[in-house]
């Protein structure tokens, strides 16, 4: 299904909830990038039990980020904010943004 390929979303999620809104777009056909600061997306390391991963991404990280494309910057870098300007849709789930600025 395609029916979104049309769009650019710049999601500046981690967690659950933020993710697999994303992800939904991704399986509707948008691409999706993924905003992650320096470090990574803590999500990559999560898992129920405190398992060591020794360096692999969490199965719930690769799922509820599967078919998106990740930078790591923070808002306020020029890659990241011409990243925003061309996008057609910004998700965040951290209510830092500065809405009047974007």
């Amino acid at each position: 299904m395609d029916v979104l390929s049309h769009l650019l979303v710049v999601d500046l999620t981690t967690n659950i909830a933020g993710p697999y809104a994303t992800k939904l777009f991704v399986d509707a056909g948008a691409e999706v990038i993924k905003i992650e600061p320096t470090g990574g997306d803590p999500m990559r390391c999560h898992t129920a039990g405190g398992a060591d991963l020794e360096g692999r991404d969490s199965a719930m990280f690769q799922y509820l980020n599967g078919g998106k494309r990740s930078i790591v910057g923070a808002f306020d870098d020029a890659r990241v904010q011409a990243l925003v300007a061309g996008a057609d849709l910004l998700v965040d789930d951290t209510r830092t943004i500065d809405v009047a600025a974007v």
